[in-house]
């Protein structure tokens, strides 16, 4: 019915994308937006050899687990030297940071420098929103940044899928699900957002509708640990221990604080016992939120404060999300998980 062709270098296949896409828009006569219009002509050359590391460095990203993170950063730190104004890479190294190796001053620095290459990129206000949720504790910039992602591109993986998950760690369930759920009309079969809906549903204690989600995150995904992770303590609350400990009995989780919790759960305290004390005197990067979620199960409400507070300290991922877990609902009462929980200073 309709044809045009295009001719460019490969150097400046972003480009080519934003011509074809402002063209078929034309043709067919959809309403662009001001801002689409803005970013389908901001399109800059951009190095093929840059985009092939930033393309293998977010295949590795997406597998959510904490064992791929610094390679993933290695290919995006490839792809900024072979150019350095590439703003894409920059905010995908640092949510790489900030989500996954903990280097959260390295990931604030490229989330600042992604956003000072490119004002109007989705991704760098979603690097941008996590380093305020998870470094600064800034719950109100990172909604701000988050909202003007989504804005820039609602189609956005990052965007939405890591706003949906902040809203449910902030008690904002309504919310989480609105986005959780436009996100997968936008995004259909992705394993990151079925693994964030699975998530959006535990913290809302709905545990036997999130299941399916994190299966089919797994099935989509089979290498997402986090996705594993997820599903075993859902399974643990819907006691089904015997399944929570066969599904995370598994190299990559040897030792952690997840298979440590799954042991506690089936009945094996003194596996889980071995496993605490390799995490937590001999391993060089222990898995802190882990380790006091095991420990509050095995009633050690002592050593779980203690470990808890140490996840705050060392701001890792889902520690903001302390005063709503679910893991917690055992000790919520009790003053010494309290004390910890209250630095958070959420629904205050």
């Amino acid at each position: 019915l309709w044809a045009k062709s295009f001719d460019g270098e490969l150097a400046d296949v972003i480009a080519l994308e934003g011509s074809f896409a402002q063209a078929i828009a034309e043709e067919i006569q959809v309403a662009v937006t001001p801002q689409e219009k803005q970013r389908l002509h901001s399109a800059h050359r951009i190095n093929p050899a840059a985009r092939d590391e930033y393309l293998l460095g977010s295949i590795i990203y997406r597998r959510d687990n904490p064992s791929d993170a610094q390679r993933a950063a290695e290919h995006f730190e490839k792809a900024i030297r072979l150019q350095p104004d590439y703003a894409e890479a920059y905010a995908s190294l640092s949510l790489t940071k900030t989500l996954e190796g903990g280097h959260l001053l390295e990931g604030k620095a490229a989330a600042t420098r992604a956003l000072e290459l490119d004002p109007n990129l989705s991704e760098a206000h979603a690097a941008m929103a996590e380093v305020k949720e998870i470094l600064e504790w800034d719950w109100a910039g990172a909604d701000r940044e988050f909202r003007r992602a989504m804005e820039l591109n609602p189609a956005s993986l990052d965007a939405c899928g890591c706003y949906a998950a902040f809203l449910a760690g902030q008690g904002r369930l309504p919310e989480a699900f609105a986005i959780i759920e436009h996100a997968e009309a936008v995004t259909p079969q992705s394993s990151l957002i079925e693994l964030i809906h699975g998530i959006v549903l535990y913290f809302a204690h709905r545990f036997s509708e999130a299941v399916p989600y994190l299966q089919r995150a797994i099935e989509l995904e089979p290498h997402d640990e986090l996705a594993y992770i997820f599903l075993g303590i859902v399974y643990e609350q819907l006691g089904k221990s015997r399944d929570a400990l066969a599904l995370l009995d598994r190299p990559e989780f040897r030792p952690s604080g997840a298979l440590a919790l799954a042991y506690v759960k089936a009945g094996h305290r003194a596996e889980a016992l071995n496993m605490l004390r390799t995490l937590t005197r001999l391993h060089p990067n222990p898995d802190m939120y882990g380790t006091a979620v095991a420990y509050f199960a095995l009633g050690d409400i002592d050593r779980g404060a203690e470990w808890l507070g140490k996840s705050l300290d060392a701001k890792e991922e889902f520690a903001d999300s302390a005063k709503l877990d679910p893991a917690f609902d055992s000790v919520r009462s009790d003053p010494r998980y309290q004390r910890v929980a209250a630095r958070l200073k959420i629904l205050d």
